[in-house]
């Protein structure tokens, strides 16, 4: 799904925003007469107490959120009236003036979403360079993600009228429900099963080939129904395309009309659509896996489920990426534009707190917003480094130069190029006020120091390699005797001294060859103690077959006092014999 909706409040996003109200570029603007592109529906939304107005063109299907102040100077955007003299009304009227940097911020928003005309050129790129060098970068998109239109999907959506009131009726979300239960119950039962399948092929070429074929028309699914969900409650859907993300195409629609609803469900139905369309999918891969024999389709199947489930799970429902769950959380807490918004108010934070700004205006935050504004943009940037990471070592166990390619590229995409736009921008501010800019070198100095002591100061380093450890010969233990391992008295990991015992072992074979031959040399002395004195000959075999006897039970019987227990080598000649079953405790 692709589109936000606008929303313009006094010093929203943008560091140039102060307290004055003059502003500098204001003879470039002061006689240009905009006019309102028609027709414009108008919708009035509730949000947190404050009322929005919602300017949204059905036909291109671009909307703008505005509060009451905003509002009340587009509204007279009638094309006659230039803009001087309509900040000159506001200025009579009651509530808080609105700056002129306001109003240009205003006239360029419009201009972007093209709700807006003008009687003559209006150069945007020179009056807010930065903000039409961030628009043209949101349409082109990032660096690992380019986003290119190809058509319009209406005529296709025109065909498919019959199932939206079908797919997005109670029958058929109590169908989904009970589909989704069902898909719980059974990955619950076979949850050992799927972890071992997924340990054992999820890092194979095999699974990356079928995961790539499958990604596509899945998600094609996905944005399918996040576009029904639009025409379901009279939205329209103007634009699709692809985005080649690493190189893989995925789809996209753009739903953006969905934020000129005025009821809150249908904005949050819109937003869930796709997930809901890709947890029924997995609701029918997964008894099929469980079916069918092992082969391609059940190997298909269960790269349909993984994408199905774990990717719907992981990141589309996850609300710290802009992906569908940011959206159905932003109208579910009556937060628009949460994410934009929450690096503003950090950017307003570090220009009044740390930089000590005096000219910039505290951003205006509604009433329970504090908390969500400062705890979003930290936890989502944290989130996507985490994701990054994770991508890049799955990545790097299919191939090493893939895991660097990807390591290199989000590392600049997550972690350096948010960094420079912040301290430039900080930079462009506090350059520009002789009080601030001497507290901006201060830092800036403070901060490369700081830098190059991390660097240059030796730390304590560990890395992580795979080997194979191969003993001496002197280190390895063995048993002076073959046996059963009857106890381990001592635990993987623990730390021995030399003599400590190690295995507890029992041979019930040779136990009975001991009794065998206790029970011969009790019998050839009792058949001796019997024979006749004088006897000659035969008392001398007899004395001979007992001593070869008595000879070979002092054999068997070394032979079991081997057994108890197997100590760490290099200590056998220094340690006491030991009695069957005892154990010697050894220093952890």
């Amino acid at each position: 799904m692709s589109g936000t909706a606008c929303a313009w409040l006094g010093g929203h996003g943008w560091a140039e925003a102060v307290s004055t109200l003059h502003s500098p570029r204001w003879h470039r603007v002061a006689s240009l007469r905009p006019s309102l592109t028609a027709p414009l529906q108008v919708r009035r939304q509730l949000l947190r107490g404050e009322r929005w107005m919602v300017l949204s063109d059905g036909v291109a299907g671009r909307s703008v959120r505005l509060d009451g102040r905003a509002y009340a100077i587009a509204a007279r955007l009638d094309g006659q009236t230039p803009l001087q003299q309509l900040w000159d009304w506001q200025l009579a009227q009651p509530a808080d003036p609105v700056t002129q940097d306001e109003l240009i911020a205003l006239l360029a928003q419009l201009h972007e979403a093209g709700l807006v005309t003008f009687d003559r050129r209006a150069d945007f790129e020179v009056l807010l360079p930065h903000r039409e060098q961030a628009a043209r970068a949101r349409s082109r998109g990032t660096l690992l993600a380019w986003r290119l239109r190809l058509a319009d999907p209406s005529a296709l959506l025109h065909q498919l009228r019959g199932l939206p009131p079908l797919l997005f009726s109670r029958g058929a979300l109590a169908l989904w429900l009970v589909a989704v239960l069902c898909l719980l119950v059974l990955a619950l039962q076979h949850a050992p099963a799927l972890w071992a399948h997924g340990q054992q092929w999820l890092a194979t070429p095999r699974f990356v080939l079928l995961a790539s074929v499958l990604y596509g028309p899945i998600k094609l699914v996905h944005e399918l129904a996040h576009a029904l969900a639009v025409r379901r409650f009279g939205g329209s859907v103007r634009a699709c395309g692809v985005t080649l993300m690493l190189l893989l195409p995925v789809p996209w629609v753009d739903a953006s009309a969905a934020s000129a609803f005025a009821r809150r469900r249908e904005r949050i139905v819109v937003s869930a659509a796709g997930m809901m369309a890709e947890l029924a999918l997995a609701a029918l891969a997964l008894p099929l896996w469980l079916w069918l024999e092992p082969g391609l389709l059940r190997d298909a199947l269960f790269a349909t489920l993984v994408i199905c489930g774990v990717s719907t799970l992981l990141f589309n429902a996850n609300p710290l990426q802009r992906l569908d769950g940011y959206y159905l959380l932003s109208d579910a807490l009556s937060l628009p534009n949460l994410a934009p918004r929450s690096r503003s108010w950090w950017t307003d934070q570090l220009l009044r707190r740390l930089l000590r700004v005096p000219s910039v205006e505290p951003m205006p935050v509604a009433r329970g917003e504090a908390p969500w504004l400062a705890a979003y943009a930290p936890l989502a940037w944290l989130t996507g480094v985490g994701i990054a990471a994770l991508a890049v070592l799955w990545l790097g166990q299919i191939a090493l130069p893939l895991g660097l390619l990807s390591g290199a590229l989000l590392g600049w995409q997550l972690v350096l190029r948010p960094a420079v736009r912040l301290l430039s921008q900080l930079r462009r501010v506090a350059l520009a006020q002789a009080g601030t800019a001497q507290r901006w070198r201060h830092l800036a100095l403070g901060g490369a120091v700081a830098l190059v002591l991390l660097l240059a100061l030796p730390l304590p380093q560990r890395t992580l390699v795979q080997g194979v450890v191969w003993p001496t010969e002197q280190a390895q233990v063995r048993a002076e005797e073959a046996g059963f391992v009857q106890a381990l008295l001592a635990q993987d990991g623990q730390a021995l001294l030399p003599g400590d015992p190690v295995l507890q072992l029992a041979n019930p074979q040779l136990q009975a060859q001991f009794e065998r031959q206790s029970a011969r040399v009790a019998a050839l002395q009792t058949e001796l103690a019997r024979a006749q004195p004088g006897s000659g000959t035969g008392a001398g075999d007899a004395h001979a077959e007992l001593g070869a006897a008595l000879a070979e039970r002092e054999r068997i019987e070394e032979r079991v006092a081997a057994l108890p227990p197997v100590l760490t080598p290099r200590s056998l000649d220094r340690v006491p014999s030991h009695r069957p079953g005892a154990a010697r405790r050894g220093r952890t």
